[in-house]
């Protein structure tokens, strides 16, 4: 029978891999895959060795990090955000992209993903399909702004008037980087992305929605 102490450090251990697999975003099923594919077909915390534990919560949080630092990541989740606030996805959080880059790459773990240049291309071709030409500035969130704009400044958009002068001020000057930096385009994206929603909300319900996701 194991000694107190044993038994605590265990419970311990148990805790820190909920806490990494958390953090990882992985399911009941992937989390499960993950151990079984590197710990010969086990699929329980209760049937690794204290040792096994410790790399297996080394090996989620590494992922976790790696992943996160990659560039194709972060073009992934600045993408992910555009499609949220040009209505073609409903969930912009992390979980939701590492679900979408599952599906996409058939990775269970999407902390383990190694080819997000492949699901930066999928979200780009999403966002293409809501209207977004990428041709039509070197900065891509420039390229998102104007796609907002062509759904606002519909005839049946109805935009919100407080965003009429800076839409009309955006299209004259967009290409001044001095006054439209990253940060301020990011803002922008935000600020019309509510009238965005709601106006691809009211096409849903008329069934004739303009996004295709």
């Amino acid at each position: 029978m194991p000694s107190s102490a044993a038994a605590t450090n265990r419970h311990r251990l148990y805790a820190s891999l909920a806490i990494a697999r958390k953090k990882a975003g992985l399911d009941e099923d992937a989390y499960r895959q993950a151990m079984a594919a590197r710990y010969d077909g086990r699929r329980s915390g209760t049937e690794l060795t204290d040792r096994e534990l410790i790399d297996f919560i080394n090996h989620l949080s590494g992922s976790r990090r790696a992943a996160k630092t990659d560039p194709w990541h972060r073009k992934a989740r600045a993408l992910w955000i555009s499609l949220y606030w040009l209505g073609v996805v409903d969930d912009r959080s992390d979980k939701a992209l590492q679900a979408f880059a599952r599906r996409q790459t058939g990775i269970e773990a999407a902390a383990w993903v190694k080819d997000w240049r492949a699901v930066v291309e999928a979200l780009k071709a999403m966002a293409m399909r809501a209207g977004v030409d990428w041709a039509k500035d070197n900065n891509p969130r420039v390229c998102v702004v104007f796609a907002q704009l062509g759904f606002l400044t519909r005839d049946d958009a109805k935009m919100s008037s407080r965003f009429i002068d800076h839409a009309l001020f955006f299209m004259d000057h967009h290409d001044n980087k001095e006054l439209f930096s990253d940060k301020v385009l990011d803002n922008h994206i935000r600020a019309f992305g509510p009238d965005v929603r709601r106006f691809i909300a009211q096409w849903r319900a008329r069934k004739k929605c303009p996004v295709s996701p």
